[in-house]
């Protein structure tokens, strides 16, 4: 099993951008012909992209995106990436920025620029609270 998180600049998650972020994952994902419908909860939401599932949680500051392998990661991550800079653009001017830590493999590949601990786990700083990249 994979995770990121995506935290959000300043320690602070915006009241109900989760809730609309998992309802436009699941319009998107709705475009997929996905086997299973969304399961949406207060904390967390079970979706399905195509054949591949996915799971978001929400915690006070930050959400985690958890998949069943490493490869996935990236994939989601562009996803909502492109989710969330589309709600930025609608409901916060562009001012919303945020930054997606992965968590890091022993002897992995990746070379970090900033590295965090979190709960003793390596996490791995991937665009440095860019959320205006193209």
């Amino acid at each position: 099993r994979a995770s990121s998180t995506f935290e959000f600049q300043h320690e602070f998650m915006p009241s109900g951008l989760f809730e609309r972020l998992a309802s436009m994952c699941a319009s998107q994902c709705a475009t997929t012909k996905a086997e299973k419908n969304p399961v949406c909860c207060e904390s967390w939401t079970l979706q399905q992209y195509g054949s591949k599932t996915f799971l978001l949680r929400k915690h006070d500051r930050a959400f985690s995106l958890h998949v069943a392998t490493d490869n996935e990661i990236p994939f989601f991550i562009r996803i909502l990436t492109s989710i969330l800079r589309k709600i930025n653009a609608e409901s916060y001017s562009g001012k919303l920025e945020w930054r997606v830590l992965r968590e890091a493999k022993a002897g992995g590949e990746i070379c970090p620029e900033e590295t965090k601990k979190k709960n003793s786990v390596k996490m791995i700083d991937l665009n440095h609270f860019s959320a205006a990249l193209g």
